[in-house]
C-alpha cells in the first residue's frame, strides 16, 4: 500500500519534470512592412502597413497610393493587438503569433455589429501580387474615363471620372462625382486584368476588372457592397458643377435653425460671435472620409482668412443622433486632425433638408458660403479630395476665391 501511495505521487512529478517548459513569453509582431487583408463580401481586399516601436510602443502606418496614414493609438495585451484608427471610430483586433496576426476590424461608426474577418503577414511587400506574378499589362489605362456604376439600372445607375496613372504594372488612381471622390486607390494592371485598393479605417474599397478598349469590372464595398461597373476612355468628360446641384428653397436664404456645442448649449449661426463675419458652414459627419479630406483645407483656410472676419463652422450629422453616443468620435475627429474651428452638433443623418433652406442634401460634405449679413451666397456639393489631383487643385482655387470676394465686399 506505502509503495501504492509513493508511486501515485512521484509519477506526476517525473513526467511533468521530463515535459520541456511552456514559453510564457508573449509574441511581439516584428518591426517593418506587412500585408494585409480585410474579408469583404466576395473578395478580400489587400493593403500595406509599416510597424514600427517608439520607446516600446507599437506605431502603425498604413499606405495608400500617396496617403501615409500614421496610427499611434496601439495597445499590446499578451498576445492581442488593439489598433484604434484615427479620425474614424474604428478599430482592428488583432491575435499576434509571430510573423502574423489575425482578427477583425470593427467599424463601430456603423454598428457594434459591423465586424469582418482580417489577417496580416509580416514581410510582404506587394499588395497584390509579386512582381515576378505580374504580366505585361494590355493596355496603358493612364488618363480620364467616363466610368457608369450599376450600368443599365434607372433607379441606381451612377456616372463618375475615373482618374488613372499608371506605369509598367504600378497602377495609382481614384473614381471622382458630384458626391465626393474614393480617395487614394493603389494597385496593378497585370495582363488585361485591373486591381486596385483602399482602406483608411472607415472605407473600405477593392475594384477588380478588365482592361481594353473598355473597362468592366466590379467594385466590393464594406462587407455587403458588391456594385458592376464600366468605363470609357473620354479625356473631356467632366462632373457637374458643384455649384449648381444643391439649390436654395424659394424665399430662404439663411439658416436660421439652432444647433448645439459639444457641451449640448444652444448655438445659432446669428449669435454674436458670428456677427457680421463671412462664415463657411460644412455639412459633415466623423463618419466620412471626404469631410476629413474638406477639414484639412478649410482648417488651412481659417488660419489664413480668421484675421480678416474669417468663421469656419461644421455641422456635424451622426448616425445615432445622440449628442452623448456621438461626442467622443466628434472630439476624436477634431483632435486628430487639429480642427482649430467650431464645430457642432447638428443631429441625425437624414435631418439636414428639415434644418437648412436647401431643397435636398446631395452629399456629405455640403459647403455653405454666407456673407456678413448672414446671406448664403454659394452652396458647393461634395468635395473632390487630393487624390483627384487637378480637380482638387480647382476646388482649393475656388474656395479662396469665393472667401477673398466675400471679404472684401
Amino acid at each position: 500500500m506505502k509503495k501504492i501511495i509513493w508511486l501515485a505521487l512521484w509519477l506526476p512529478m517525473l513526467f511533468s519534470a521530463c515535459r520541456p517548459k511552456e514559453n510564457t513569453k508573449s509574441p511581439i509582431p516584428p518591426e517593418g512592412i506587412w500585408r494585409a487583408e480585410i474579408r469583404l463580401k466576395g473578395a478580400w481586399l489587400p493593403f500595406n502597413f509599416n510597424l514600427s516601436y517608439s520607446d516600446g510602443s507599437p506605431l502603425m502606418s498604413i499606405k495608400n497610393g500617396e496617403e501615409l496614414i500614421e496610427v499611434q493609438d496601439l495597445v499590446m495585451t499578451n498576445d492581442s493587438l488593439i489598433i484604434k484608427m484615427p479620425v474614424f471610430h474604428s478599430e482592428i483586433h488583432l491575435a499576434v503569433a509571430d510573423d502574423t496576426m489575425r482578427g477583425e476590424w470593427w467599424y463601430l461608426s456603423a454598428g457594434s455589429d459591423y465586424r469582418l474577418p482580417f489577417r496580416a503577414v509580416h514581410g510582404v511587400a506587394y499588395r497584390f501580387f509579386p512582381d515576378t506574378a505580374l504580366q505585361v499589362p494590355a493596355v496603358d489605362i493612364s488618363g480620364k474615363w467616363k466610368a457608369v456604376f450599376h450600368p443599365g439600372d434607372p433607379e441606381r445607375e451612377r456616372v463618375k471620372l475615373g482618374i488613372f496613372h499608371q506605369k509598367g504594372n504600378k497602377l495609382k488612381g481614384t473614381f471622382d462625382s458630384p458626391t465626393g471622390d474614393y480617395r487614394y486607390l493603389e494597385g496593378v494592371v497585370s495582363g488585361d486584368s485591373l486591381y486596385l485598393s483602399e482602406f483608411d479605417g472607415a472605407f473600405a474599397y477593392l475594384f477588380k476588372a478588365k482592361v481594353g478598349d473598355t473597362i468592366r469590372g466590379i467594385l466590393y464595398s464594406g462587407r455587403s457592397g458588391v456594385y458592376p461597373w464600366i468605363a470609357f476612355r473620354d479625356e473631356a468628360f467632366t462632373l457637374p458643377d458643384p455649384e449648381s446641384m444643391t439649390r436654395l428653397k424659394p424665399g430662404e436664404e439663411r439658416i436660421l435653425h439652432t444647433f448645439s456645442d459639444l457641451e449640448g448649449q444652444p448655438v445659432s449661426l446669428s449669435d454674436e460671435r458670428f456677427r457680421g463675419k463671412v462664415l463657411v458652414v460644412e455639412v459633415m459627419g466623423t463618419w466620412c472620409s471626404n469631410c476629413k479630406d474638406e477639414a484639412k483645407l478649410l482648417t488651412r483656410l481659417y488660419e489664413k482668412y480668421k484675421d480678416k472676419g474669417l468663421e469656419v463652422v461644421s455641422l456635424a450629422y451622426e448616425r445615432s443622433g445622440d449628442l452623448d453616443k456621438e461626442r467622443e468620435n466628434i472630439l476624436r475627429m477634431r483632435d486628430n486632425l487639429g480642427i482649430p474651428y467650431t464645430i457642432l452638433f447638428a443631429g441625425k443623418i437624414g435631418e439636414a433638408e428639415a434644418q437648412l433652406p436647401i431643397d435636398r442634401l446631395y452629399s456629405y460634405p455640403t459647403t455653405f458660403f454666407i456673407d456678413r449679413s448672414g446671406r448664403i451666397r454659394k452652396v458647393h456639393s461634395g468635395f473632390s479630395g487630393p487624390a483627384t489631383g487637378e480637380a482638387y487643385e480647382r476646388t482649393v482655387q475656388k474656395f479662396n476665391e469665393i472667401i477673398q470676394n466675400l471679404l472684401e465686399e
